[in-house]
């Protein structure tokens, strides 16, 4: 109610878990897109390749070691009641020398991974 515009009785407040989920959103397209910034040094000397992790984003990505906030970002994918997760079909990868990309656990099919799909294999 107090989310809904003043027209329709609300108070126009901003949804503080739709925000959070943009600046989440925000901070995955720049680790995706950006190269040789001080803060992607940082985050790669912490939690190791942090591109690959990005694009997984499940909880196979994350340890109970880090910190909440990378673990909120790396998750924030799954939040599927907002958006279907448009964020993981609006980027591809290009495989190359294969370091940035994780074979079983990037969704290559539609929207499942490949281990999901070819569980005999994978385990």
């Amino acid at each position: 109610m107090v989310c809904k515009p003043r027209d329709k009785g609300g108070l126009e407040v901003k949804d503080v878990g739709v925000l959070n989920l943009a600046l989440l959103r925000k901070w995955k397209w720049r680790i995706l897109n950006e190269t040789n910034t001080f803060w992607l040094k940082l985050l790669s000397s912490r939690y190791g390749n942090v591109k690959v992790k990005v694009q997984v984003g499940d909880s196979s990505m994350s340890t109970s070691k880090d910190s909440i906030c990378w673990r909120d970002l790396i998750l924030s994918s799954n939040i599927e009641e907002v958006d279907q997760n448009c964020f993981n079909r609006g980027f591809l990868c290009k495989v190359k020398d294969g370091i940035s990309v994780a074979l079983w656990k990037s969704c290559w099919l539609g929207n499942q991974a490949l281990r999901m799909v070819f569980l005999e294999i994978y385990q």
